[in-house]
């Protein structure tokens, strides 16, 4: 079957008339004869023309021809071998159901089965596959044309407890499909922004038709319990305190209960739409194990429950290296993170020792229990042994935070070198030569920070005075947190396995910057160090269903991501807490628009349509035969109108040479 891609322009085909009308409305030469006296010409009528006839047909029909491979080049006719043996191939339909955490509220199960039943009513001859798709795919059904087979599939759907990752999905499906069968894709979901983010590179072939059904349509208000920290108090008791978050538009109130091994304590709240909100319970100082929070069940309700574990809290330990002879004030830099981690904090669950170290000894201290390394000047003095160690570190889970110190362009340099810090040295920045002082940008990247401070241009983060900073050009896989006002780094983060390195282009030094004794700084350096959420060093490890663990943690999470919600021991006084991913609990939506445009491209340049596009399957574009035909045509005709304007002047002339003689 024949389809035109631009369609519009065989409305062109109305100016054919026009070579036609010209042929006819052009008249004949009349021959001009030399005549000697005109007094022997008898006076006489001119003859009555008669009916008009087409002549130099040839000519006529290449102008036409002409015309009409112009007007279809322009059209774009596509031969599509699928259409055309539609009726001689089988259909299959790809059905990729959406099966994560999210549509286990909101009634999305129950219209996705819903509309599973009128897609095999609508199509009675089609073969159906059933792929589920959370955080993996998985072919519940191949190839079948039998209802009940399909519908009982369906129905025994089940949400899991992880996050969407619905990319694999289209390539299970694509895998599945027969080369010559007629094909198409239909996904049911409930099309949750945060599980629909794919790679810009992918697509979907233009010869398979994607429809998406959204099943998630009563997808608005939510709120869920998010986290949960405790502080000690003097007399041994302790406060725990639940952060819920209402997700929605409108004012919620929630009764919240707390149930530990020795009782039930409950209390209520009242949450603004889009904001967090806070509970604290005082727990006697003989509580202690694991403990189950919960609020009022609403439509999505695996959130509506946080599995704690409650322990006395141990010390997380951070490691600071300074090169004190070489560089002796470091030690101040030293100081300064002392007193921001011996600070209390009242929704702080942890408590944390400092330990200062020159950096001679690196190589000669253990770090499997330490919660964060700074290198304050440090980077530039570290043995090719120490950033073995480094890596082993990182690889563990374990931030490193670093500093320039004096020797700021070979400490940057070797952290280039060593592949930790992608950036480019260019000097330094000293307010006693620019004669002002430089300040932190109030534009934010999405990151902690921004949600530290709120993205608050009055935030005091942004009114303190720095007099000399290192200017560094970050290169990818590094990015900026936080900039100065002439958009030079202020502090960088690059992931690097497990862990990442942060790297703020200034000393802890009074020197450097007013920023020790902002107040900025202890949050910053708290939310730092809590960046290492799989610390195991006598701290309890909290994940979220679906992240990856370390290899450590492999004998109680054998597939090497966390499970179900739960406490889980670790028989070595330490325990793990798992609870619903947190973007699960997000009721806003991806637009189809916007995923359509995104996924299905009209070009199947892509890997995966290169991958899954057999010769011959494609439409067969006569563009390049049209064009050359027009082009014939047009040297056709020109070479016809030059013979038959030469045999006219023959004839012409032939006529008066006759005449005179």
């Amino acid at each position: 079957m024949i389809s035109f891609a631009k369609p519009l322009f065989l409305a062109l085909s109305a100016f054919l008339i026009l070579p036609v009308l010209i042929h006819l409305i052009r008249r004949q030469n009349a021959l001009n004869i030399v005549f000697p006296s005109i007094s022997w010409i008898l006076r006489g009528k001119l003859p009555r023309e008669g009916r008009r006839k087409l002549r130099d047909i040839f000519l006529l029909l290449l102008r036409l021809l002409l015309f009409s491979a112009v007007i279809l080049a322009l059209s774009e006719p596509v031969l599509n071998k699928i259409a055309a043996e539609q009726g001689k191939q089988k259909s299959q339909i790809a059905l990729i159901m959406d099966s994560s955490s999210s549509m286990s509220g909101w009634n999305s199960l129950d219209n996705l089965q819903s509309a599973v039943s009128e897609l095999v009513k609508k199509n009675p001859d089609a073969e159906f596959f059933l792929i589920r798709s959370a955080d993996s795919p998985e072919c519940l059904l191949s190839s079948s044309k039998s209802k009940g087979e399909i519908m009982k599939t369906a129905d025994s759907l089940k949400a899991s407890e992880f996050r969407g990752n619905h990319a694999k999905a289209f390539e299970k499906a694509l895998e599945l499909f027969d080369r010559d069968a007629s094909k198409k894709i239909v996904v049911l979901s409930d099309f949750q922004r945060s599980d629909w983010d794919f790679p810009d590179e992918f697509r979907i072939p233009a010869e398979i038709p994607v429809e998406f059904l959204d099943v998630g349509s009563n997808m608005k208000e939510n709120v869920g319990i998010v986290s949960a920290s405790r502080s000690l108090n003097d007399d041994g008791s302790s406060e725990l305190i639940l952060e819920l978050k209402n997700y929605g538009e409108k004012i919620q109130k929630r009764n919240i209960a707390v149930k530990t091994l020795l009782e039930e304590k409950k209390s209520a709240i009242e949450i603004l739409p889009g904001k967090t909100a806070r509970a604290s319970f005082r727990l006697d100082k003989g509580e202690h194990g694991k403990i189950l929070a919960q609020t009022d069940c609403d439509e999505y309700q695996k959130d509506d429950s946080f599995h704690i574990w409650l322990d006395a809290p141990k010390a997380r330990k951070i490691y600071v290296f300074i090169p004190s002879e070489r560089e002796p004030e470091r030690a101040d830099d030293a100081l300064f993170i002392q007193k921001a981690f011996q600070t209390r904090n009242e929704a702080e669950s942890a408590n944390f020792e400092v330990f200062v170290f020159d950096v001679e000894e690196f190589s000669n201290v253990i770090f499997d229990d330490a919660t964060l390394i700074f290198l304050c000047g440090a980077c530039a003095y570290l043995k090719e042994e120490d950033f073995s160690m480094l890596r082993a570190c990182m690889k563990n889970g374990i931030p490193i935070v670093a500093t320039p110190g004096r020797a700021s362009g070979n400490s940057f340099s070797v952290l280039s070198r060593e592949k930790l810090l992608s950036t480019e040295y260019q000097g330094f920045f000293n307010s006693l030569k620019a004669r002002e002082y430089m300040r932190i940008s109030p534009k934010m990247q999405n990151s902690f920070i921004k949600e530290l401070f709120g993205g608050s241009a009055n935030a005091d983060l942004f009114l303190f005075p720095i007099y000399r900073y290192v200017k560094l050009v970050p290169k990818a896989p590094a990015e900026t947190l936080l900039s100065t006002l002439d958009q030079y780094p202020f502090l960088l983060r690059q992931q690097n396995g497990e862990a990442a390195i942060f790297a703020f282009s200034l000393d802890f030094n009074l020197a450097w910057s007013e920023f020790p004794i902002s107040g900025s700084f202890v949050p910053i350096m708290r939310e730092i160090a809590g960046s290492r959420k799989k610390n195991l060093g006598g701290a309890v490890a909290a994940f979220s269903c679906g992240d990856k663990v370390p290899d450590s943690l492999k004998n109680v999470f054998p597939d090497g991501k966390a499970a179900m919600p739960g406490v889980y021991e670790t028989g070595e006084e330490n325990a793990i807490q798992v609870n619903a991913p947190e973007s699960e609990s997000i009721p806003e939506k991806q637009s189809l628009f916007v995923l359509r445009e995104k996924l299905c491209s009209k070009t199947a340049n892509s890997k995966t349509a290169g991958a899954n596009l057999q010769s011959g399957e494609s439409g067969r574009s006569f563009f390049d035969i049209l064009a050359i035909l027009a082009l014939a045509a047009l040297i056709f005709e020109s070479i016809l109108a030059l013979l038959l304007e030469s045999r006219e002047e023959l004839r012409n002339s032939l006529k008066q040479d006759t005449a005179n003689a």
